[in-house]
């Protein structure tokens, strides 16, 4: 019979010990790299997703817009900033985005400008980038385009008054320099109350042709009258500008170009305007306050 001797127990006990050290270092190591990390609980929230701006050339510049921002989630949003970019090859500058406070709630206070005339007719597009360290959801995009509608025709208020008569259906020529979307038919008149039915024709050969766009009779006002109609595509050419009153009607207009021609034609206020424009009759000498709006890519 063979006795272990204390020092082979000794040595055993030793090693038992280290192995137990061992797996409570291990098992410290493991609840250390384990253990949750604290996460972002708070959430970037926006009133709006995109904002829109609209002015025309010459015109003073859009109001402000105000976009909220606030906290969707536990904790304080903080360390909030917004940050502007715009589109490739795009005009930079036009554009301020102004936070109110830099913790949650707070508003971004949005300013679009031309600049006093510099930013010509177009179309833009910027971002806004709402950031905050704090969020989980950072950044989030604000989309914001600013159009700068052109005007092209007789827009600057002549100070002579026509006397137009009712039931003709009567205007002048409008040059479009570059392919447009018509937005608005438009007037200046001298005195409110009478009724107006706009119309715009395509050139064919110098005459009136087609009708491409019109408006409902519409009551005049003293001052420009600006009407919305269906947006139409506008390729760069020319264009006839022609309106009929329910009665006499007084409109800026302007004697001082010989060579100005006018086309018109008899036409019933009560009818709707001729799909196709008759044989007009002509005459020269005067420009009426017609003008249109029309937004540029």
């Amino acid at each position: 019979m063979r006795l272990v001797s204390n020092r082979s127990l000794g040595c055993a006990a030793l090693v038992c010990l280290c192995c137990w050290l061992m797996l409570v270092a291990a098992s410290c190591s493991d609840d250390s790299t384990t253990s949750p990390k604290k996460t972002k609980t708070e959430i970037i929230e926006l009133s709006d997703a995109a904002a829109g701006f609209s002015t025309e050339e010459g015109e003073a510049d859009p109001a402000l817009q105000v976009v909220s921002v606030t906290n969707a989630g536990p904790g304080t949003l903080s360390d909030l900033s917004a940050a502007v970019s715009y589109g490739s090859g795009q005009p930079t500058g036009w554009l301020s985005a102004i936070l109110a406070e830099t913790t949650a709630p707070t508003e971004i206070t949005l300013q679009a400008t031309t600049g006093g005339g510099a930013l010509g007719a177009g179309t833009y597009s910027a971002t806004v980038a709402v950031a905050s360290s704090k969020a989980n959801n950072s950044p989030q995009n604000l989309a914001v385009t600013f159009s700068v509608l052109a005007r092209y025709g007789f827009f600057n208020e002549f100070a002579q008054i026509s006397g137009h008569d009712s039931n003709f259906l009567l205007g002048s020529r409008i040059t479009v320099p570059a392919a447009s979307t018509l937005t608005h038919l438009c007037l200046i008149a001298k005195g409110a109350g009478p009724q107006v039915k706009i119309g715009l024709y395509t050139d064919v050969g110098g005459e009136p042709g087609q009708l491409i766009a019109s408006t409902l009779a519409t009551t005049l006002v003293a001052g420009r009258l600006e009407i919305p109609v269906a947006e139409t595509a506008l390729a760069a050419g020319d264009y006839w500008f022609m309106a009929v009153y329910n009665t006499t009607a007084s409109i800026g207009f302007n004697t001082a170009n010989a060579a100005a021609v006018v086309k018109y034609t008899a036409h019933s206020f009560a009818t709707p305007l001729p799909a196709t424009f008759p044989t007009p009759m002509t005459y020269s000498g005067q420009e009426f306050n017609y003008y249109i709006k029309a937004r540029v890519p």
